[in-house]
């Protein structure tokens, strides 16, 4: 099957594997020297940090450079970095320290192991599954592969794209230098997200629990926590009826059956889903499971929050001599963020500033010097040199951030703004709502909406007044990541009751499953404690029952609710298994697509535009040429293309300024007679025809010289 190689040259993948062994050693040298993490934690924490380094340095570089000799900058600079840090580290003599250390990682072969494993799984169920955006996220890894760097809005290229691609960039490495296809690095490089952030999320609860129970049962809850809308199963017809009829299906939910009532019970109609189609019940359009982070984002912003947990110990900012580069470090991590998932930045960034303001009003510093020299010698002042590097680096680095930068710019100095592709307008939103990416808006003036949207979210908002309550004590004892990931969410889950996006409003769930997310990471080992207890407990005063019979039902309760919490997790995660054994390149890309893509990716004109009526996205993909001026944004067709799609006439096609033009077989006979007999003409050459032994076929034909047709 034509997945993995596109090139089919194993010396392309061992370059590769070249290049990501300088960015590995790189950042778990780091790691070791820079943020001295304990054995266990060195050899994640170190792939962790060199891969976003990667990204944030290959992102820059990009801008000026080749995105290849950006690619190998990038991986050199990290390298120089973990050697420097080792040099200058007074951890232990360097001449000797290295190799003593990488012996020591033997010990860690449950983690290789177990990181192997991850691997294998996750990217076997990646191959079977092509969900989630892979007509906008496919185009963007073949446009950086062929070098546009920042890359161009696929369907328009006048227009730059304002999008999170920073996995697409590091997977385009894979399909420019590895040989891989778009499609191959790109589930590569979401497998890559989703087994760094179980691991990284191990060794969190490894650091806060003791008993190896805990940690299991700590880990199946942060892998498959998500919602609960499966329990309106258990609800009455006749009232699932009438919620049914207040509720206004969008996006899939939409395409799956005509109202909530009919598709609960039956399957989620998602174009490249699996062999079986999941359950309606038991996905969610706020909270989904882990394994089901596919997004152009994946498990991105959830793995880099779990590293900052790990490397932002206490006393990591202390006055000595690297605690500079310490914080710099740490702001370049929240700084990849702009890139990677820019919602989780302003959750991460907005919280820790919150917490510092917020430390300093409550606890100023102490002394006779004057305020400034005060501050100035409060170790929290280091974090100045996380924030600001942190900042410059989202806003500078390309993507919706810096769009949104760049208007309020344009706002100020009086310039007309256009809007961009991926940047939505803001506004208030009343009454207040919490908004489902399945079942829209939910407003708080019904209580049928409250119902399903507190079911949408599951049991992990009851944890809400325990993240106050961390906050505060957070705050006190100056742990400014908890502290600052605390105040973060808790504004992130507030702020889509109050803000509504004017286009693609339920994007804004975004913020609210981020919040749920980082409150079950937090809160499990308050949980486990809970749990724990034998004696009095202060979370249930004891009125008329004995203090052992409150400690029981306390029990029950959280284990109750982590079996909720868990339960869709668990139930879709057979239908992922079962993707297995139907691999699939994507919902719009067959065996013919990739042969043609194997013999013309990057090949064509620097200037090449192809147009396909089948599906305008496809051409990119495949050759990594743009679509040309087709739309507006991902969604919202130009006029004058929808003009051009409907005649389908090659001379004006050409005319309007396309090269050439790509049919699949569907899309072939689908034509009329006399739309078939324009292609007859002279002026329309083919150039390649891939068929398949079932009879399907892709044709790609040569229009240039149909512009110089006149009528």
């Amino acid at each position: 099957m034509l997945y993995w190689s596109r090139t089919g040259n194993g010396l392309d993948l061992l370059l590769w594997l070249g290049l990501c062994s300088l960015w590995v050693i790189g950042g778990w040298l780091l790691s070791c020297y820079a943020f001295r993490q304990p054995p266990r934690q060195r050899l994640v924490t170190g792939l962790a940090s060199g891969w976003l380094l990667f990204i944030v340095f290959s992102n820059l570089l990009g801008k000026m450079f080749p995105i290849s000799a950006a690619y190998w900058g990038a991986a050199g600079i990290i390298l120089i970095l973990g050697v420097g840090s080792a040099w200058q580290s007074s951890y232990c003599a360097p001449r000797s320290s290295w190799y003593r250390l990488l012996l020591d990682e033997r010990k860690n072969w449950q983690i290789l192991v177990a990181f192997a494993g991850l691997m294998l799984v996750f990217s076997m169920i990646n191959r079977g599954l092509a969900i989630f955006d892979d007509f906008a996220n496919l185009p963007i890894v073949s446009q950086i592969a062929a070098g546009d760097y920042p890359p161009h809005f696929h369907l328009n290229p006048e227009k730059e794209l304002d999008y999170h691609y920073g996995l697409h960039l590091f997977a385009a490495s894979l399909a420019r230098i590895g040989g891989f296809y778009p499609w191959s690095a790109f589930d590569f490089t979401r497998t890559l997200s989703t087994t760094l952030t179980i691991l990284l999320a191990w060794l969190w609860l490894r650091r806060n629990l003791r008993r190896a129970m805990a940690r299991w049962a700590g880990i199946l809850l942060i892998v498959f926590g998500g919602g609960a809308r499966w329990l309106l199963l258990f609800l009455p017809a006749e009232t699932l009826q009438r919620i049914s009829a207040e509720i206004q299906l969008i996006g899939s939910a939409l395409q799956s059956g005509p109202d909530l009532f009919t598709i609960l019970p039956g399957a989620w109609k998602i174009v490249g889903g699996g062999p079986l189609s999941f359950p309606f019940a038991f996905v969610n359009g706020i909270f989904s499971p882990l394994p089901l982070q596919l997004s152009g984002m994946a498990a991105a912003p959830y793995m880099t929050m779990f590293l900052l947990l790990l490397l932002a110990q206490n006393g990591i900012l202390r006055r000595r001599r690297p605690w500079r580069f310490n914080g710099l470090l740490l702001g370049v991590f929240i700084g990849s963020l702009g890139l990677t998932a820019e919602h989780m930045f302003v959750i991460i960034w907005s919280g820790i500033a919150l917490a510092i303001l917020i430390s300093f009003w409550s606890n100023p510093p102490l002394g006779s010097e004057k305020l400034l020299q005060r501050l100035l010698r409060d170790e929290r002042s280091a974090w100045a040199w996380v924030l600001l590097p942190s900042a410059l680096l989202a806003v500078l680095g390309g993507g919706v951030l810096t769009e949104f930068a760049q208007q309020i710019v344009m706002r100020l100095s009086g310039n007309q703004i256009e809007a961009g592709v991926g940047l939505s307008g803001m506004q208030l939103r009343w009454p207040m709502a919490m908004v489902s990416a399945h079942l829209g808006v939910l407003e708080f003036n019904k209580p049928s909406h409250i119902l399903v949207g507190f079911l949408e979210m599951g049991p992990a908002v009851l944890l809400a007044p325990y993240i106050i309550w961390l906050a505060k004590k957070s705050i006190r004892q100056k742990r400014i990541v908890i502290a600052g990931l605390c105040l973060g969410t808790l504004i992130s889950f507030a702020a889509p009751l109050f803000i509504q996006l004017t286009t693609k409003d339920r994007d804004i769930s975004r913020l609210t499953e981020a919040a749920l997310f980082t409150w079950l990471a937090l809160g499990f080992p308050f949980l486990w404690m809970q749990l724990q207890q034998r004696g009095a407990n202060s979370l249930l005063p004891s009125f008329s029952i004995t203090k052992a019979h409150a400690h029981k039902a306390i029990q029950f309760a959280i284990v109750s609710a982590i079996l909720i919490t868990v339960f869709a997790g668990l139930a879709t995660f057979p239908n992922l298994l079962l993707a297995i054994a139907r691999p699939q390149l994507s919902h719009f890309i067959d065996e013919p697509d990739a042969l043609m893509s194997k013999a013309y990716f990057d090949r064509l004109e620097p200037q090449a535009k192809i147009l396909d009526p089948g599906f305008t996205y496809r051409p990119t993909v495949l050759f990594a040429r743009t679509t040309g001026p087709a739309n507006w944004n991902v969604y919202i067709e130009l006029p004058e293309f929808r003009q051009l799609l409907a005649d389908l006439d090659p001379v004006a096609i050409a005319q309007a300024g396309y090269t050439y033009m790509y049919f699949d077989r569907n899309t072939w006979q689908k034509l009329s007679q006399s739309q078939r007999r324009l292609y007859l003409d002279p002026c329309v050459k083919l150039i390649q025809e891939q068929r398949t032994a079932l009879g399907d076929f892709r044709r790609l034909l040569d229009i240039r010289t149909c512009a110089d047709r006149t009528e």
